[in-house]
C-alpha cells in the first residue's frame, strides 16, 4: 500500500508539471490568409524586438510598412499594462492602461499580459476583444495575436498585431480550451464562475467553454 501511495504522488507530480507543457505545445493549423498575415507580422515583429530591442519601435511606427498600412499595425505594452507603441491610437503612449476596457467592458489589457504570463510555458495566444477601427467611431470585434519577448536589455514587452471581424480558427478554439482545461486543474469548481463570465476571455462572439 506504501508502494503504491508513493507511485500515485510520484505520477500526480509528474502530470501536474507536464499537462501544462502538453496543453500549449501543440501545433495547431491555421486556414485562413489574414491569420498567417497576423502571425507573420508578429513573430517578425517580435524578432526584431529581440535583435534590435527599443530601436525596433521607430520601424514599426513607419506608414506604408509591412508593419502599419490599412487597419494593420504593430503594437507594444509592458507586463506592467504600459503602452510603449500604438502606432493607431499615439494618445495612449507613455500611459499604463492596465484597466482600459474595451467597447463592451472587457478588460483586454489584462488579458494580453495574462495570456503570455499566467499559463506555464505559454509565452503567445489570441485574444478577442471589441475595438475601434483607426478612424471610425463604431467598435468592430478583434482578433489579436500577442507574444512576450525580452529585448537585448533585459526588458520584457509583449508584441502584438491583429485584425477586425476575422473567420474563427480551430487554434481559436484550442487556445481558449487549453487555458480552460489548466484554469480547471488550477482551481477546480472555483474556475466554472470564471468561466461563465461573459465578459471574460472565454467567452466572444458564439464561443464559449462548456
Amino acid at each position: 500500500m506504501g508502494k503504491l501511495s508513493s507511485t500515485f504522488a510520484l505520477a500526480s507530480i509528474i502530470l501536474s508539471v507536464l499537462f501544462p507543457l502538453f496543453l500549449f505545445s501543440q501545433p495547431t493549423d491555421i486556414m485562413y490568409p489574414e491569420t498567417k498575415q497576423v502571425l507573420s507580422i508578429v513573430n517578425e515583429a517580435s524578432q526584431a524586438v529581440a535583435q534590435k530591442g527599443e530601436a525596433a519601435f521607430a520601424e514599426f511606427r513607419k506608414k506604408g510598412s509591412k508593419w502599419l498600412h490599412d487597419d494593420t499595425y504593430v503594437f507594444v505594452i509592458d507586463t506592467q499594462g504600459n503602452v510603449i507603441l500604438n502606432p493607431a491610437r499615439p494618445e495612449l503612449e507613455g500611459k499604463n492602461q492596465l484597466n482600459l476596457k474595451d467597447a463592451v467592458g472587457k478588460p483586454f489589457i489584462k488579458w494580453f499580459i495574462k495570456e503570455v504570463t499566467d499559463y506555464p510555458g505559454k509565452t503567445q495566444g489570441w485574444s478577442h476583444y471589441v475595438w475601434f477601427k483607426p478612424g471610425q467611431e463604431i467598435a468592430s470585434w478583434k482578433t489579436s495575436f500577442i507574444k512576450h519577448v525580452k529585448a537585448p536589455s533585459g526588458k520584457g514587452y509583449i508584441v502584438g498585431s491583429g485584425l477586425y471581424e476575422m473567420r474563427p480558427e480551430k487554434a481559436f478554439v484550442v487556445d481558449i480550451v487549453d487555458e480552460a482545461a489548466y484554469l480547471v486543474s488550477k482551481e477546480g469548481r472555483d474556475a466554472f464562475a470564471i468561466l461563465r463570465d461573459k465578459r471574460g476571455e472565454f467567452n466572444y462572439l458564439t464561443t464559449y467553454v462548456f
